[in-house]
């Protein structure tokens, strides 16, 4: 791999690691807070707070996806890089090979003489 490849992975793996790791605690506070939903509401404002605390729960499913959109569009820019980068030096070992093999045979031929 060449530097600047090198470099991307190394710049962009922090912001990875942190919005994988918010995403992890958004999951876990999810988890933990599910548990008491067994109970049903016997009066309108027990109703109205279930009602609501299922709303907040929507939104944070709406938040949580919205972060694990961004952290899939990060990858795939990430991935986007990696594969052109990989492109580029791929282009290079070719030139770098022909020049190799002509440099050989042009020696070759002076060696032949």
């Amino acid at each position: 791999m060449n530097p600047v490849t090198i470099n991307t992975i190394l710049n962009s793996a922090p912001v990875i690691i942190q919005a994988a790791g918010k995403l992890m605690h958004l999951l876990r506070q999810r988890q933990s807070g599910g548990a008491d939903d067994t109970e049903k509401p016997a009066t309108i404002e027990q109703l109205q707070t279930a009602v609501n605390d299922i709303t907040a729960r929507l939104d944070e499913n709406d938040a949580a996806n919205m972060e694990q959109t961004r952290l899939i569009e990060q990858l795939a820019r990430q991935n986007e890089l990696l594969a052109s980068a990989q492109k580029r030096s791929m282009q290079r070992i070719n030139l770098l090979f022909v020049l190799a093999l002509v440099i050989l045979l042009a020696l070759l031929g002076l060696w032949l003489q």
